[in-house]
């Protein structure tokens, strides 16, 4: 039994042919989906993942996620040079911190493919 592909559209396509049925047709908004609707099932389209609302002369913009993926981007980079310096000095304290250049190494996983041995415990 042969699968019958189905052809896929953005959101930005199927927006678009709701404005050209309003601009070229003069039809009302909920009238221009519902022909877009029939004219992309008619050819065989895939628009279960379309919003099938009227977006507007202006478009949808852009969508909720990518807007707080970018404020969130923005904050990430506007704090980056204050958790750097935060960072900086953590690691200067540790490093002075006594015995913390005695500090026994300890054996990786890294170190067993490898090979290494680990630091023999001291014997008084």
């Amino acid at each position: 039994m042969a699968v019958k592909m189905l052809r896929r559209i953005t959101q930005e396509t199927f927006d678009e042919c709701v404005q050209g049925n309003i601009d070229d047709f003069e039809m009302e908004p909920d009238e221009a989906v519902e022909e877009a609707v029939k004219e992309f099932e008619l050819q065989g389209v895939d628009i279960s993942q379309i919003d099938k609302s009227y977006a507007g002369p202006d478009g949808r913009g852009e969508h909720p996620a990518a807007s707080a993926a970018k404020e969130h981007a923005t904050a990430v980079e506007s704090n980056a040079s204050n958790i750097d310096e935060g960072a900086k000095v953590a690691c200067a304290r540790l490093a002075a911190a006594p015995g913390a250049a005695s500090a026994p190494r300890r054996r990786s996983m890294r170190d067993d493919i490898a090979g290494v041995a680990s630091p023999q415990p001291r014997t008084p």
